[in-house]
């Protein structure tokens, strides 16, 4: 379930929002996909406990209303509450069994 990198183990939700940031056509964690709804739960508090430490964004939102091709632009967006919410956006869009929408 998680991935060592740099001596640090990561979630495989972190290590695909850390991924999607670079490259916006990251395919998806295929990990998540065999995980119940508890792992599920774990990945998606790893991943806020992240965004918590290691970004300044502290008013996520999902653009549900925004085209996928629109928020990737936002990718670059020097706010971090932008950036991270278009991030969150993506993952949203993408992997909806995720339910970030109801968690931000």
């Amino acid at each position: 379930m998680a991935v060592k990198t740099e001596n640090r183990v990561q979630s495989v939700l972190v290590k695909y929002f850390m991924d999607l940031q670079v490259d916006p056509d990251t395919p998806y964690p295929e990990e998540l996909g065999d995980m119940n709804q508890s792992g599920i739960d774990f990945e998606v508090s790893k991943l806020y406990e992240y965004m918590r430490k290691d970004t300044t964004c502290r008013d996520p939102y999902i653009m549900d209303t925004i085209s996928e091709h629109d928020i990737i632009r936002l990718f670059e967006s020097p706010d971090d509450n932008i950036r991270i919410s278009a991030l969150l956006s993506i993952m949203d869009k993408r992997i909806p069994q995720l339910q970030l929408g109801a968690r931000v």
